[in-house]
Formats: structure tokens, C-alpha cells, sequence
């Protein structure tokens, strides 16, 4: 393995055993957002977006144990508090802001796997590169939500928003 190799796929378990942590915070934050909000239809997208980043967690630790890795206890513990907090915060801050913020986080985790599949591909981990690009789409799927949730809000029509990624090849 080149040092480039080498250097892009510590990149990438870095990245992995952040975002491992991540997964569970938004997890944790969807699980008090869905409790949050009064629509059935709403609660049940946001309980399936929970879902589905348990799941990523998932991947994520295998991902990790492919490459003689593991999450890390010492960012798993903060960002799980952080995600809590999230998560109580939505009864307290209305329906907007969480929905917004929530768009921004996914859209930035979005940028954030696209960003390791790059890494995974200098590091000539073809299988990884197209896992984390899966996962992208399943994030950037998950800003479109919430941007067309914003965008459906009187005054969410007039924010200026981020607009979504383009879905990455997975061919």
C-alpha cells in the first residue's frame, strides 16, 4: 500500500468512527423530533428516518471491524448527549427550526460520506467507496425531506436553503 493509500484510508476510518458517533446523535435527536410533532404522516417519516440511522450505525461498525477498527467510546458518549439535547429541544423551538436544522445536518453528513468514497477510492477500496456513496444517497434522500418540509412553512418558503446534492453514480 503507497503512503497516499495508506493516508486516504485513515482518512476514511476517521471519518467512520465519527460518523458512527453521528448516526447515533441524529438517531437520538429524530427519536424526540418525531414525539415532537403533532402530524401522523410527519412522525412516521421521522420514525423511519430513525430507523434507517440506527441502521447506518450498523454499516458503520461493520465497516469499521472490516478494516481492524472500532467506534470510539470517547466521541460516542458527547455526541449522544448532543443528540438527547436535540431531541428535547424540538418540543421547546416550534416546528421550523428543528426541521431546518435537521435539513442542514443531513446535507452536510451527505457531503461528508460523498467526501469518504473519495477517500475510499484513492485508498483502492472500490466496495467501501460504493457502501459510503449508498449511504449518501440515503442522507441526501433525507435532506430533501426536510428541505420540502421547510419549503411547505409560510415562512420557510422565503428562507434561502442549501440546495440538495446530486445523487452520486453507483454503477
Amino acid at each position: 500500500m503507497s503512503d497516499d493509500e495508506a493516508r486516504a484510508l485513515a482518512t476514511v476510518v476517521s471519518f467512520l468512527r465519527r460518523e458512527h458517533a453521528n448516526e447515533r446523535a441524529a438517531a437520538l435527536a429524530y427519536r424526540g423530533h418525531a414525539r415532537s410533532v403533532r402530524d401522523r404522516a410527519e412522525r412516521e417519516h421521522l420514525e423511519r428516518v430513525e430507523r434507517e440511522e440506527w441502521h447506518h450505525r450498523e454499516v458503520l461498525e461493520q465497516l469499521l471491524r472490516d478494516l481492524g477498527s472500532a467506534p470510539n467510546p470517547w466521541i460516542e458518549r458527547p455526541l449522544s448527549a448532543v443528540g438527547w439535547v436535540f431531541g428535547v429541544l424540538c418540543f421547546v423551538t416550534g416546528w421550523l427550526a428543528p426541521m431546518i436544522g435537521a435539513g442542514w445536518i443531513e446535507r452536510i453528513n451527505a457531503q461528508n460520506y460523498l467526501d469518504a468514497a473519495v477517500a475510499a477510492d484513492r485508498a483502492r477500496r472500490p466496495a467501501l467507496a460504493r457502501t459510503l456513496r449508498e449511504l449518501a444517497v440515503i442522507e441526501i434522500e433525507h435532506h430533501e425531506w426536510f428541505h420540502a418540509r421547510v419549503r411547505s412553512h409560510w415562512l420557510g418558503r422565503h428562507l434561502p436553503l442549501n440546495p440538495p446534492l446530486p445523487r452520486p453514480a453507483l454503477a
